[in-house]
C-alpha cells in the first residue's frame, strides 16, 4: 500500500526551464564552452552534461553552486507547472507528502508560500548525487517501507536514486530529461502531463495488490 508521495522540485513542481538553461549557458560562456541548445540539454543526464562540457571534477561543486545561486536569485520568476497545485492538494488528502530537492530549502518554501500557501510540507535538501540517502532519511522519519513510497522526478539521477533504495518512481517528461532518455533508464512509469500523476499512482498501487 502506498502511504507517501515524495517529489522533486525543479522541473517537476516548478518550471525552472528557462532559468536553468540560461544559467548553464551563462556558465558555458564563462568556461569557454559552446552554447547548449535546449533539446541537447534535455537529451542527456546531468552527469553527462558536465562530462561533455569538460568541467573538471574539482570545478563541479562550484559549477553546480553557481547554477543554484542563479535560480535562487530569480525565484520570484518561478511558477508551478499547470495542474500541479490541484494534484498536490488532492494527494494531500490521502498521502504523506514531502519534497527532496537539490534546490535550497528556503527557496522552495518561498515558492510554496507564494503559490500554494502550503503548510506542513517537509522539504529536504540534497546534494547533486546523494538524493537516495536523503529520501531514506525522510522515509525513516515517517517510518515508511520501500513499497510504501513513490517518488516523482524529472531526470535520470532521480531514477538512479530510486533504484538504489528500491522505491517506485514516476518519471515526468515535461522538463529536464526527455522521454527517450527517461525510457532508456526504465522508471516504473513515464508521464507527460501532471493530470496523469494520480492515475499513475493508482496503477502502481494496483500492481501491488
Amino acid at each position: 500500500m502506498i502511504k507517501a508521495i515524495f517529489w522533486d522540485f525543479d522541473g517537476t513542481i516548478a518550471d525552472t526551464t528557462t532559468l536553468t538553461i540560461k544559467a548553464i549557458n551563462t556558465l558555458a560562456k564563462e568556461y569557454n564552452r559552446e552554447h547548449i541548445p535546449r533539446e541537447t540539454f534535455r537529451a542527456q543526464s546531468i552527469k553527462n552534461l558536465i562530462k561533455n562540457m569538460h568541467i573538471h571534477r574539482r570545478q563541479v561543486i562550484l559549477f553546480v553552486r553557481k547554477i543554484k545561486r542563479y535560480i535562487q536569485s530569480n525565484y520570484t520568476n518561478i511558477h508551478s507547472f499547470p495542474w500541479i497545485e490541484e494534484v498536490f492538494h488532492t494527494l494531500s488528502k490521502q498521502y504523506i507528502q514531502g519534497i527532496v530537492t537539490s534546490n535550497k530549502s528556503s527557496t522552495v518554501q518561498k515558492h510554496l508560500d507564494k503559490e500554494w500557501f502550503s503548510k506542513n510540507i517537509e522539504i529536504i535538501h540534497c546534494g547533486l548525487w546523494n538524493k537516495a540517502k536523503k529520501i531514506k532519511k525522510l522515509m525513516k522519519r515517517h517510518k515508511l517501507q520501500n513499497n510504501e513510497v513513490v517518488y516523482i522526478g524529472d531526470e535520470v539521477r532521480d531514477i538512479e536514486a530510486c533504484k538504489q533504495i528500491w522505491i517506485k518512481i514516476i518519471a515526468v517528461s515535461w522538463w529536464y530529461n526527455n522521454q527517450e532518455i527517461l525510457k532508456e533508464n526504465t522508471p516504473n512509469m513515464i508521464i507527460s502531463h501532471p493530470k496523469d500523476i494520480i492515475d499513475s499512482i493508482k496503477k502502481i498501487e494496483n500492481q501491488k495488490s
